[in-house]
């Protein structure tokens, strides 16, 4: 297979005579692909898998133009945190054929990445090996935004690091060893990411823009996987979620040697980032400057200082991208500038003015703590900012008393579990606040010149969790992205009733879905694995929203001493009785969102295209104008997984509406119904209904016996009534989707005067 090689602005420069090096796995260039998602446009190469959407496509091709930035501009793959389709490529796409352990196999990856949209929350990974479909993702790549913490002299802002992780590894979930390689990386920036994975041990290397597999200081690893390779690895894949922020993705190549997915020489370094412009602070203080660049190979950095005119000074201690300042003096004013060298030649970054500020100058603030309110349960940051003559120290102040330490319940208040952060620095963090934690909040800052400076005071108020209803929680929802809204106060819902027959989770948690009059939600329980209320009892629960895949949940966690759950009535209760759905309503999204999800729907008359149910299977049946529905038989329910349908055509099929969908743009792909028990795919035609009528005044009242959604039995009938002006009709309906909780059918219509003749049918 020949490689195609592409110019890499400012990052890699094609040789005029490649390397020697074996034939890769595969290569791909990206760029010759049209617009539009990768598996619909890559004649097959490319494919979605779970637990990714299988339909949405929306892992796309697209073009960027990145201006003066040195990046290459042209087309690219988007993996984006709001996207939801998983892909893979195969090694071999005709067999499928794998490299198992044993074998002295080391599997080697590499491509082309720049992000223009920062992850957040921690990151997640994007990019792995992968075997057919049994989750064995193993070298998984992830990119994480750097995080700059007082003194704020570890990084400059909108930098970013890219690191790797073993199976179960994963730094936004914390499992599993990982490492981050050592460089920070700017926006808008091509960067060769090289991936080395060995079968027999599993240990994994990342390095950004190797010169050589023997370069350390622009990789990390071995990272070691503790868990034994169980299935042979076959394809490379990319995965788009929650966090990840945006990586564009060109020219990927898979092999088995390192000389086979690095195919370049190395060019001159190109800055992604530069030092900043001009940086004024007091003497006594900490500062830094910082350059991103980008090159193959290990690159040198030197700093020098201007000191005047052409009296240039080489900084001693300016050996890395990063020019560190303890303590500023007048000596370090001036100009500065990094010259980053590599193989193949040197560059230069911009000037950087440093001006200090040598006269004594007693602490004030250019920004004072601000009042604020927090449930109970949820967090709060009070900040400031103070300038003058260094070293600045802070102490936060709590009615006047100065924080102790920092830690659990500092002031040690009977039966508080806040945690206390930065109680010496410019930023306070309370962690699970109580009303012990209502009051006045100051900071007093101490400089290198006296008197020392007391802010004013930021007055917190924590309030008791609110008792609300269902609609309530989802009319919290972001509107843009359908995900919580308010995911820091504490709410309960009181005596609200079991929908779900059984737990749909795994592991030491509990899901359930719940009802009240006005709508429906997830109740997630972590850790309590046995909490199992049964259909139809009475919960209450108090804890914060939350979006899992799309799905809005109550969320209820074990550790956190203020969210509380709890059977309040054993007894066996009317279930609501279910809404009959109409599948085009899935293309309404705020309607799906505050009136469907999370609440028990009914489909009629629809079709499956098979009677097997797997484990934790979704199948699609399909009404008779063809419209599709996603069901889903969670593996953790013993009552449907592993099973035969009664039948490909159902009556009825009763279960709760409800996401899975990874990303958070609002999609309205994602919606599936959860069927908790086999009985609700109703397969026997609906008994003849016999309707007696009684008139009151002017209303006619139909009543008849209908087949209820009760928690003791299983499936459910819907009915529709019709009406005509003679007894040969012609009959139309007056109500259609009426389902009920008892066996009392009943409907009542207003006769205006007039004779009716009335049908009732079902479903």
């Amino acid at each position: 297979m020949n490689i195609k090689k592409t110019l890499l602005i400012s990052l890699i420069t094609t040789a005029a005579v490649a390397r020697m090096q074996a034939t890769p796995i595969w290569s791909d260039i990206i760029t010759n692909y049209p617009l539009g998602g990768i598996t619909t446009n890559s004649g097959g190469l490319w494919m979605p898998h779970l637990p990714g959407s299988l339909t949405a496509h929306d892992a796309i091709i697209q073009s960027n133009n990145f201006g003066s930035a040195p990046a290459q501009s042209g087309r690219h793959l988007s993996l984006y945190q709001g996207a939801s389709e998983y892909i893979n490529r195969w090694f071999d796409p005709v067999t499928t054929n794998g490299y198992g352990s044993g074998n002295g196999t080391v599997l080697y990856a590499s491509f082309v990445v720049t992000v223009n949209f920062l992850p957040t929350q921690g990151g997640t990974y994007f990019a792995h090996f992968m075997d057919d479909f049994n989750f064995e993702y193993r070298g998984r790549i992830f990119a994480v935004q750097n995080t700059n913490s007082y003194p704020f002299t570890n990084t400059v802002a909108n930098t970013w690091h890219l690191g790797v992780a073993n199976a179960s590894g994963d730094t936004a979930q914390g499992g599993g060893p990982s490492g981050i390689v050592p460089i920070d990386l700017a926006m808008n920036t091509d960067y060769q990411v090289v991936l080395r994975y060995s079968l027999d041990d599993g240990e994994c290397t990342l390095w950004v823009n190797p010169g050589s597999e023997s370069d350390t200081a622009n990789s990390v690893g071995p990272v070691t996987d503790p868990g034994a390779l169980l299935y042979d690895l076959k394809a490379f894949a990319f995965r788009q979620r929650v966090n990840m922020g945006r990586e564009l993705v060109r020219n990927i190549i898979v092999g088995t040697n390192f000389s086979d997915v690095v195919t370049n020489l190395p060019a001159i370094p190109a800055i992604g980032l530069q030092p900043a412009a001009n940086t004024t602070n007091y003497a006594g203080n900490p500062s830094l400057l910082e350059v991103c660049a980008s090159g193959m190979g290990e690159l040198t950095y030197t700093w020098f200082q201007i000191v005047a005119g052409p009296i240039t000074n080489m900084v001693q201690t300016g050996t890395s991208q990063q020019l560190y300042f303890s303590s500023l003096s007048a000596l370090n004013s001036g100009q500065y500038y990094c010259n980053i060298s590599n193989a193949a030649g040197s560059t230069n970054s911009a000037l950087a003015n440093l001006v200090v500020n040598a006269t004594p100058t007693a602490p004030g603030f250019t920004s004072q703590p601000k009042n604020g309110t927090a449930s109970v349960g949820g967090n709060q940051t009070l900040s400031c900012s103070a300038f003058g003559t260094g070293p600045l120290t802070y102490q936060w102040n709590f009615n006047g008393t100065p924080f102790p330490s920092d830690g659990p319940n500092p002031f040690n208040f009977p039966g508080d579990s806040v945690v206390v952060s930065g109680s010496q620095t410019p930023t306070l963090t309370l962690t699970g606040v109580s009303t012990n934690e209502t009051g006045n909040y100051s900071v007093t800052v101490t400089g290198g010149v006296p008197p020392p400076a007391t802010s004013t005071n930021g007055f917190l108020s924590v309030n008791p969790p609110r008792v609300v209803s269902i609609a309530y929680l989802r009319s919290l929802e972001n509107t843009s992205t359908w995900q919580a809204g308010d995911t820091a106060d504490t709410f309960t819902l009181s005596n609200v009733v079991v929908m779900s027959y059984t737990n749909v989770t795994s592991g030491s948690t509990a899901s359930y879905y719940v009802q009240d009059g006005t709508a429906g939600i997830n109740l997630f329980i972590t850790g309590d694995p046995t909490f199992r209320p049964l259909m139809g009892q009475l919960v209450s629960a108090t804890g914060t929203l939350s979006s899992f895949n799309n799905d809005l949940e109550m969320g209820v966690n074990t550790l956190n001493p203020y969210q509380k759950y709890a059977v309040t009535d054993t007894n066996i209760h009317l279930l609501y009785p279910p809404y009959v759905f109409n599948l085009a309503l899935t293309n309404n999204i705020g309607f799906m969102e505050t009136n469907v999800e999370g609440s028990v729907v009914m489909l009629t008359n629809v079709w499956f295209s098979t009677t097997n149910v797997g484990s934790g299977v979704t199948l699609i049946v399909t009404n008779a104008a063809g419209m599709p529905m996603q069901i889903f038989f969670s593996a953790s329910d013993p009552y449907v997984s592993n099973t035969n349908l009664p039948g490909l055509f159902a009556y009825t099929l009763t279960g709760v509406m409800n996401q899975f969908l990874s990303g958070t743009q609002g999609s309205i792909k994602g919606y599936e119904i959860y069927v908790t028990r086999l009985g609700d795919i109703v397969v026997n035609p609906p008994p003849a209904v016999t309707a007696n009528i009684s008139v009151s005044g002017n209303n006619a009242t139909l009543t008849w016996a209908a087949v209820p959604y009760t928690a003791t039995t299983d499936g459910a009938y819907s009915y529709s009534v019709l009406a005509a002006a003679s007894v040969t009709g012609p009959y139309l309906p007056l109500a259609t989707g009426l389902t009920f909780n008892t066996t009392n059918g009943m409907y009542t219509d207003t006769l205006n005067g007039s004779a009716k003749f009335y049908k009732v049918s079902s479903p």
